[in-house]
């Protein structure tokens, strides 16, 4: 399956972006390397922490495509077999399209963490039990069920690739 939500698939291929997604990290960065100089007596203060903290969740959203990215490439190399985690890859997939809005269905998500659909069922029932996960009926088909994050799931990985940034962890590709 292929989708570009996840960034390049190898090192040679590049991720474009539209206009207005350039123009925000342009000015992103800008800000981020003015270092806010200037705002003092603007509200500056709101504004700056504000800024810092779409900043950090981009990193976080992006050190979490990254981890994404670097088990489907060690997959290629060291085969499926040898790296079954099948519930990191569902969070990882409910973290990167919960932040889009979209809605994951759970066919789709057992296709995104390479595992058969009953595997991924039994799953999806242990980390709903953990309370990681909510799954809903589709409103329009009683078959299909949707599972998103939980305000805990959500919370736990986003403290958790913070934890990564903030200690320093090095990712090779990823300016956090």
């Amino acid at each position: 399956m292929k989708d570009n939500v996840f960034g390049p698939r190898n090192a040679t291929e590049s991720v474009t972006l539209s206009s207005e997604e350039a123009a925000l990290a342009h000015s992103l960065l800008a800000k981020l390397l003015a270092g806010n100089k200037g705002r003092e007596g603007e509200g500056g203060e709101e504004a700056a922490e504000t800024e810092v903290m779409v900043a950090a969740h981009e990193d976080v959203l992006t050190l979490a495509r990254a981890v994404y990215q670097s088990r489907k490439r060690r997959i290629e190399h060291f085969g499926q077999s040898l790296f079954s985690e099948p519930a990191w890859d569902m969070l990882l997939v409910l973290f990167i399209y919960g932040d889009r809005g979209d809605q994951v269905s759970v066919t789709k998500l057992a296709e995104f963490s390479n595992s058969p659909l009953t595997t991924s069922i039994r799953w999806l029932d242990y980390l709903e039990s953990q309370k990681l996960v909510v799954r809903t009926q589709s409103s329009h088909d009683r078959r299909k069920n949707y599972v998103e994050l939980s305000e805990k799931g959500r919370r736990l990985l986003t403290e958790y690739f913070r934890s990564l940034i903030e200690g320093g962890t090095a990712i090779s590709g990823i300016g956090v």
